[in-house]
């Protein structure tokens, strides 16, 4: 097999920008130094041979929707995921309902045990970290969203209280603050928690498009400025909305089709956290090709067999035969599982040097996909 020799380094990064999958694509000044205390610049051009680059991970939120229950505490109404596609905007929202879960309804857990056992779930879920976490009634979603109300919409149903008054009518319109805050939160009797998270999806649908024809989000509001930033990065672009993927085991609890969940999150985040720090095998993607890779197809491979790229970039010279070379022992495993969906061989390299557990190098062999 032939292959180049491709140098390891300690990575010590100054003042690099991100793209949309989180990689350096303006030229900025950057180091490699080696543990020899030598310097070495790096191509400022991400085209060029030997540049490289630390990766940022996709941006990513879970909104854990609340409102008050019949009994007077806090119950979960339903989650949205928010999958960005990064700095050129847009992305995918994923409505979550409140009777979904692994083996109980995340609205039951979340009652019994909380809000954390619900975050953990859905991280085990999706297989991934989320950025940002934020808890949100419908007062203080509506209050995010006061600049843009009323806010056009189609409410499917009318909206009843369980004496039979009229609380919300259906139709196509400008909804009030209020009447989006009562959207938001009631559920009629009757109604299952697929037909909650559904007005909810119309609800972020509605907003996110009214937030995109007015980007600026207030300053001034209680919520994490990421928070803030994730959603302004949404409505830059096109976003898509789906419900999670389950089976019904009936209507009072959805049981979760993690495979199908964590594909999505292959194909859709190409930088994702780990659901615990470590908890993701780290990658140097090299490309060996000359820029003749599909890169999507390479990083969704990544994490589909358990990782996450780090540092990406080119090789020095062109090369002809994908190799992935193992520099953490504990990352066979995940080598052999990437070796496999790419197409590649595997090879020992241990480094304790390396910024990463495991180097991937794709040449010329992959140019046209496995």
């Amino acid at each position: 097999m032939r292959r180049w020799a491709t140098p390891v380094y300690t990575v010590v990064l100054i003042a690099i920008a991100v793209t949309a999958w989180g990689v350096l694509r303006e030229a900025q000044s950057a180091v490699l130094e080696s543990q020899s205390g030598s310097v070495s610049s790096v191509e400022n051009d991400p085209t060029a041979p030997g540049f490289r680059a630390f990766t940022e991970p996709t941006p990513t939120g879970l909104v854990l929707h609340t409102r008050i229950s019949s009994r007077g505490g806090a119950e979960l109404a339903g989650a949205t995921v928010l999958l960005s596609a990064g700095d050129v905007g847009g992305g995918t929202i994923v409505s979550v309902p409140a009777a979904f879960g692994l083996e109980a309804p995340l609205g039951e857990t979340f009652e019994t045990e909380g809000f954390v056992p619900v975050l953990n779930e859905l991280k085990e879920v999706f297989g991934i970290g989320f950025g940002e976490v934020v808890v949100l009634d419908s007062g203080s979603w509506t209050a995010l969203m006061a600049k843009d109300l009323p806010l056009p919409m189609t409410l499917r149903t009318d909206l009843v209280a369980a004496d039979g008054q009229l609380l919300v009518a259906a139709g196509t319109r400008d909804f009030s603050l209020e009447e989006v805050a009562v959207i938001a939160s009631h559920q009629n009797a009757g109604d299952v928690s697929l037909t909650v998270s559904q007005r909810l999806q119309d609800v972020w649908k509605a907003w996110v498009g009214r937030t995109a024809a007015s980007p600026e989000l207030p300053p001034e509001l209680a919520v994490d400025e990421g928070f803030l930033d994730l959603i302004a990065t949404l409505t830059r672009n096109e976003v898509s909305y789906r419900i999670a993927d389950f089976t019904a085991d009936s209507s009072d609890f959805y049981r979760a089709d993690a495979d199908a969940l964590q594909n999505l999150v292959a194909t859709l985040v190409p930088f994702p956290e780990p659901i615990e720090p470590g908890g993701r095998d780290t990658v140097m993607l090299l490309d060996g090709t000359g820029g003749e890779i599909e890169q999507r197809r390479v990083l969704s491979s990544v994490v589909t067999a358990g990782g996450t790229v780090s540092v990406l970039g080119n090789t020095s010279e062109l090369v002809a035969e994908s190799v992935v070379e193992v520099h953490n022992p504990e990352s066979w495993a995940f080598a052999q599982r990437l070796a496999t969906l790419l197409d590649a061989a595997v090879v020992d390299a241990p480094s304790l040097d390396s910024p990463s557990d495991v180097t991937v190098i794709i040449g010329a062999d992959s140019s046209d996909g496995p």
